[in-house]
């Protein structure tokens, strides 16, 4: 699979036929929904709201379209539409599976990271008021079939991640508490990179938003004991690791 995104006035350093000068992408997140409320007995008469989607977040390497980003996400105006290809590998090459067009298109945070283990990728955040979605389905023999498309004018505001590295970052006690989260995730043993260990904490930090523990412990010290953490910092401490 490969996925190529085309941002006007902004080259990447795609060769693959057909998508020339594209910028490649590892991978992209978004989500979109809306709050419903049911009464009981009240089937047919619930009270929703307007659609709201998250903002597209998109890991990539870093390429000669980098300087670009950076520069939009500290002041660039709306980019009329982007679009994101997502490919599957054929006979003839890549092929284009699934697209995603954006438009009103705000770049809205860059971070870059570059060590020597994980080697250099960068993370944007776009944010967009419409969106169009399409699928292109194969039938048995693998030829292509008329695409299915779906298209929201959904707005949106900022993924989850993103929110959860602003709390973090403000020191709220929010932030604290997810911050725990974190680190017992990232001590559950996952150690296939970063890509995979962030899911990981993801998951553990949802998980603990559903199920109510920040509702149901009155201090940071009671989250900790119930996460098991505290067992993992006295294993720790036993062995001299500091």
């Amino acid at each position: 699979m490969a996925m190529y995104m085309l941002m006007p006035k902004i080259p990447g350093s795609t060769t693959a036929k057909g998508d020339e000068q594209w910028i490649s992408l590892f991978s992209l997140s978004c989500d979109a929904g809306r709050k419903i409320e049911t009464a009981p007995g009240r089937v047919n008469d619930r009270i929703h709201s307007d659609a709201l989607g998250s903002e597209m977040e998109i890991f990539k390497p870093i390429d000669q379209s980098s300087p670009l980003l950076f520069s939009e996400a500290c002041g660039g105006s709306a980019i009329p539409q982007v679009k994101i290809d997502i490919c599957h590998s054929s006979t003839d090459g890549f092929v284009m599976y699934m697209q995603y067009i954006l438009s009103h298109v705000m770049v809205s945070s860059y971070h870059a990271h570059i060590d020597e283990v994980d080697g250099h990728y960068e993370l944007i955040t776009l944010n967009y008021t419409d969106v169009e979605m399409s699928l292109i389905p194969q039938d048995a023999s693998g030829q292509l079939e008329s695409p299915i498309k779906a298209q929201a004018q959904v707005g949106c505001w900022p993924h989850l991640a993103t929110f959860i590295a602003q709390k973090i970052r403000a020191k709220t006690s929010d932030g604290f508490n997810l911050f725990v989260a974190t680190v017992y995730g990232e001590a559950g043993g996952v150690h296939y990179g970063r890509e995979a260990a962030w899911r990981a904490i993801g998951s553990v930090i949802i998980n603990r938003i559903n199920s109510g523990i920040w509702r149901r412990y009155y201090s940071s010290d009671d989250i900790i004991k119930h996460t098991g953490f505290n067992a993992s910092l006295t294993q720790i401490k036993s062995i001299g690791i500091k």
